[in-house]
């Protein structure tokens, strides 16, 4: 994949604030991008700058092989779709998505084929005429897309679009953004901080902590192998339990014993003590009678607590003579128990999918 946007030590600082610490990366042509993180961290800040609203302090910015630097936001190949969707609500959907037009100086037919274009894009062909304020949530959000891209950019911007809509809508409208950007080709950068959300939809996410891009990868190399302990918490979930590095890989772990990771399971190398980070569906709650299957440790716990979940129930469970409490995520298959706190259990689990941090 040709990077079609190369950010090259990025700066930004608002006075003594430091929103942007020389942020590198490359963003290629036709990719669905995310940039994901904590309230605070730079992502909108980033993409604020790409668009060309935040002027770096320092480093640059090159779309398309052009240096950015001087170019306002309306001379880029990029738009924006806000948080707030900035709706026009005295005006049509037909005379919202048209808007952007104006400065192209297009005939009334053209304008129209275009406006027609994008509105069955994005699913709304029949709505043309409609009052913009009587559209709901998810509406607006198709409106504010179909203006964004009638002008045909090269780089979609998207500045935590789905972020005011319920959960069962904004579900919908990740499927819908994803068949969108497949359909168009064009690069999305979206912001959010929702791990969901961006695990769903991005082929590389960006995660970013106070200014600083931590980790980008894929969304499964970034699940299953995060590159630090910080980065394993904030995506997903995760138990992190203390451990000793005894050499070469083996590691005793509290309320588990003894287990042997290979190196790939150490991101950060190991060190004589650490924690072992594991994710809730690599242990399982074994029904009374179960079988743990071929080469799974057994270890006798305790349920500390319950979340059941509809699908899935959530367990807090203690190893037996063990402080560790590590969390397991079963799905509730028809005849599965559930265990009430107090229960003990039989914990089946497979150190392969272990890692050891620092």
């Amino acid at each position: 994949m040709s990077p079609l946007i190369t950010l090259d030590a990025v700066e930004k600082s608002f006075g003594n604030y430091h929103a942007l610490r020389g942020i590198s990366a490359e963003i290629g042509a036709g990719e669905f991008f995310s940039l994901l993180g904590p309230s605070g961290c730079g992502k909108t800040t980033l993409l604020r700058a790409i668009a060309g609203f935040e002027p770096p302090s320092s480093g640059t910015i090159t779309i398309a092989g052009r240096d950015m630097a001087g170019v306002p936001p309306n001379k880029r190949p990029t738009n924006m779709v806000f948080q707030s969707y900035a709706i026009f609500p005295h005006l049509s959907v037909a005379e919202n998505v048209a808007f952007g037009l104006r400065r192209l100086g297009l005939n009334p037919d053209e304008r129209h084929r275009r406006v027609g274009e994008a509105l069955e894009m994005v699913g709304l062909g029949d709505l043309g005429a409609r009052a913009a304020h009587a559209l709901s949530g998810g509406q607006r959000q198709r409106v504010a897309l179909a203006r964004a891209l009638i002008l045909k950019p090269q780089v979609l911007l998207l500045d935590e679009p789905l972020s005011a809509l319920d959960k069962a809508l904004r579900g919908h409208m990740q499927a819908e953004l994803r068949r969108l950007q497949r359909q168009v080709g064009i690069t999305f950068i979206l912001v959010t901080h929702d791990q969901d959300e961006a695990l769903s939809m991005s082929d590389r996410i960006a995660v970013m902590f106070e200014g600083q891009i931590a980790q980008i990868a894929p969304p499964t190399e970034l699940y299953r192998r995060p590159k630090s302990r910080q980065v394993g918490a904030f995506v997903g979930r995760m138990s992190f339990v203390p451990a000793r590095h005894l050499g070469a890989g083996r590691c005793a772990v509290e309320g588990l014993g003894e287990v042997t990771l290979s190196e790939s399971q150490a991101p950060d190398g190991f060190d004589e003590t650490g924690v072992i980070a594991i994710r809730p569906e690599v242990l399982r709650v074994l029904a009374p009678g179960e079988g743990a299957g071929k080469g799974a440790h057994l270890t006798q716990a305790q349920v500390e607590e319950r979340a059941y979940g509809g699908e899935t129930t959530t367990y807090r469970l203690r190893p037996e003579g063990s402080d560790a409490v590590l969390e397991a995520v079963m799905r509730n298959a028809p005849g599965r128990p559930l265990h009430k706190p107090g229960a003990k259990v039989q914990l089946a689990w497979d150190p392969s999918a272990f890692l050891f941090f620092k």
